[in-house]
């Protein structure tokens, strides 16, 4: 905030502006749509169409949310070049190293620790999510995000997956049925996200077991659990 501000751009974090929403973790920072067609690159990948507008917000991943800094910072250094004040110039390139602390905080953000759930075919932090939408509990973001990626590479639709939901305290189907679409590839960027891994997982408190799966993603659990069968047969 620190640092977009310091150029006069206006921004928040998603979960202040969506409450309850699975996008805060897809694209966890937003600015004032006027900041976003000023400095956006002109590409059509760029395009506000592709992007998340939610009340004249538009939502951004943290890698787009770097990059428009950068060509912030870029417009106004060719503002200043006239100026020839180098001191001042010097002074605004170092303030770039702050984008980089800035990310390495919100990277580091960590939800609440889920509950062990039992042993199955569904992994562990996979079942304990599950769990915790029928008891009606209220989901940190990650835990919504990475439940939909999982169920949707299992298979599931979305009509299924929102069906699921409606257990949740803060349950908003509309909303609720385009974040699904969107981690489906379906809405917005028409970018298919895909199911976090068992580290990512871990960093975010969602692995009961601490990384004991013996798996590097949730979706070869199952699998693993096959493998590890078939060679208790054969001997």
């Amino acid at each position: 905030a620190e640092i977009a501000a310091d150029l006069g751009i206006e921004t928040a974090l998603t979960h202040d502006i969506i409450k309850g929403s699975i996008l805060a973790v897809t694209h966890p920072l937003a600015i004032r749509w006027i900041y976003y067609v000023k400095y956006a690159p002109q590409d059509p990948d760029w395009s506000m169409i592709n992007r998340p507008v939610v009340k004249g917000w538009v939502l951004l991943r943290i890698d787009d949310f770097e990059r428009i800094l950068e060509e912030a910072y870029e417009a106004r250094i060719l503002r200043l070049a006239s100026r020839e004040d180098v001191g001042y110039i010097a002074g605004v390139l170092g303030k770039m190293d702050k984008i980089s602390a800035l990310l390495e905080r919100l990277r580091s953000y960590r939800p609440i620790a889920a509950r062990a759930a039992p042993a199955g075919e569904t992994p562990p932090c996979m079942a304990s999510i599950l769990e915790s939408l029928k008891r009606g509990e209220n989901l940190p973001h990650v835990a919504r995000f990475a439940i939909t990626a999982y169920l949707l590479r299992q298979g599931w639709g979305v009509d299924r997956i929102v069906d699921l939901f409606r257990s949740a305290p803060d349950f908003n189907e509309r909303i609720t049925r385009y974040q699904v679409q969107h981690i489906a590839g379906q809405a917005g960027g028409r970018k298919e996200y895909s199911v976090p891994s068992c580290e990512t997982m871990n960093s975010w408190g969602l692995c009961p077991t601490n990384l004991g799966c013996g798996v590097k993603n949730p979706v070869q659990y199952g699998r693993r659990r096959d493998s590890a069968t078939v060679k208790e047969n054969r001997a």
